[in-house]
């Protein structure tokens, strides 16, 4: 409403009177966007309560998150997500280890999500998280921190020192413990997040050996380790205290690049994936175009063009591969490319063939 449209409010003397304005935060165009899904048990239950965080650009050190609580079925829905950013999702909860999707527990492995908004469908993001396979009564405490790129130097007053020190703090990092009597290869018997000052403490603890891991979107992901490189192992137990802190880098090898696409293709994929007979390739298009989609093998070469040229309208487009090649025969199971290219635009998905 604009000053030209404001009805004047009567007021008599003594007299109270409600002028019935709602003032509403602006939220920006491009912020409709949202991330809905559901937060399993290992049994397949939902979880209620559990904290499910949405990592705007993972790959930057200074991504910004939001966050919501699931419902009693598990269910979660997350708002004002900016719309064709590709977001990094995790879940955490009392007594489980924290997750991202679709079921991992490092940033970088994560499945990036395309969220939903005006006209732009998305599927729910559904995964489980695995109980804690402690039991005990003892604690370990830790700490994430980054490296900066200005030295202190011994001159600092302790106001000064303080500020750098919280300078480096990482909030909203995981820190997780591995049971050396499992095995290489097996998953974190725990799991927590990091405060903001960078502190994480993990309770219940049961005594024993282990090596501690932090990770963080925007970070490289950092065991405990010696001034060797070597890992440190933990050996908790109930008259030790073991702190600890573990230094990572910021994430430079692999930045979220710029969108080479304009944002022409959006939301990307093929169902089933994994699959046997065949799947269905779609896409969302910003404006109508000329499309061509092409299979590759793994070792790069073309396998067979499922589309050329085809004029396809903006919104959403499907086509459909039958898992053979130009010549009609049935490929080999194995990991596949598939390449959509819209006038100057190309993303390429993976796939794979199941026997």
């Amino acid at each position: 409403m604009i000053f030209s449209e404001a009805k004047p409010v009567p007021v008599l003397l003594g007299s109270l009177a409600n002028a019935g304005v709602i003032l509403r935060n602006p939220v920006k165009e491009n912020h409709q966007g949202f991330v809905a899904g559901r937060i399993l048990d290992p049994t397949g239950e939902g979880i209620e309560g559990a904290k499910v965080r949405v990592f705007l650009s993972p790959s930057s050190s200074r991504t910004a998150s939001l966050t919501a609580l699931t419902n009693a079925a598990g269910w979660f829905l997350v708002r004002d997500v900016p719309l064709y950013a590709r977001v990094v999702i995790a879940a955490e909860a009392e007594g489980y280890v924290p997750r991202y999707y679709p079921g991992v527990y490092a940033w970088q492995s994560a499945r990036r999500v395309d969220p939903g908004g005006p006209g732009i469908e998305t599927r729910p993001a559904i995964w489980s998280l695995d109980r804690a396979q402690t039991s005990g009564e003892l604690q370990q405490a830790g700490r994430l921190n980054r490296w900066l790129e200005e030295d202190p130097g011994g001159n600092l007053t302790p106001e000064e020192l303080a500020e750098h020190y919280h300078l480096s703090n990482i909030r909203h990092g995981y820190l997780y413990l591995y049971d050396l009597t499992r095995g290489a290869g097996a998953p974190p018997v725990a799991g927590t997040i990091s405060a903001d000052n960078g502190t994480a403490v993990l309770a219940q603890v049961s005594a024993g050996d282990y090596y501690a891991r932090a990770d963080r979107p925007g970070f490289e992901s950092r065991y405990l380790e010696d001034s060797d490189g070597n890992r440190v192992v933990l050996k908790i137990g109930p008259n030790t205290f073991n702190f600890a802190e573990i230094l990572l880098p910021s994430f430079t090898r692999d930045p979220d690049p710029p969108d080479p696409n304009g944002g022409q293709i959006q939301q990307a994929r093929n169902a089933p994936n994994p699959f046997v007979g065949a799947t269905t390739i779609s896409y969302l298009l910003r404006e109508a175009v000329a499309v061509s989609i092409d299979v590759f093998d793994i070792h790069g070469g073309l396998v067979r063009r499922v589309l050329a040229d085809t004029p396809q309208s903006s919104g959403r487009n499907t086509t459909f591969w039958d898992a053979t090649d130009h010549s009609g025969r049935r490929v080999s199971s194995g990991v596949y490319f598939y390449r959509i290219q819209a006038g100057r635009a190309t993303e390429t998905r993976k796939m794979v063939v199941l026997p």
